[in-house]
């Protein structure tokens, strides 16, 4: 958390000493996966990570959940976009995923024609 100079006493000299701060409880945390339906891509699923300690913003103002895009039906990768967050301004990958056809609901048939 920077450097700081102190004066020892009576030695007199000045030294450079490293501050440091223990992780929050959020940063121990780890990281957690957020998904929302309809972003960044109308149709879609944008499932992405994020640190714990801070997955509450996009929560609360972004509208994202907390869980994956499979939980909810999505389960078809369709490619990965960059997003831009508002205010942070920070660019994060979202994963896409869009929910499978009937057909690949379905599986495979065999089809035959007897003569």
């Amino acid at each position: 958390d920077g450097e700081q100079d102190f004066k020892v006493p009576i030695w007199g000299k000045t030294v450079s000493i490293k501050l440091f701060k223990k992780p929050s409880e959020a940063q121990l945390a780890g990281n957690v996966t957020i998904y929302k339906i309809d972003s960044p891509k109308k149709g879609d699923c944008g499932e992405s990570s994020c640190p714990a300690g801070v997955a509450h913003f996009p929560e609360t103002f972004g509208g994202y959940k907390e869980g994956t895009c499979a939980s909810v039906g999505y389960t078809v990768p369709d490619g990965e976009q960059d997003f831009k967050v508002p205010i942070w301004g920070k660019t994060v990958s979202i994963k896409l995923f869009k929910k499978p056809s009937e057909a690949q609901l379905a599986g495979n048939v065999t089809i035959y024609k007897i003569d």
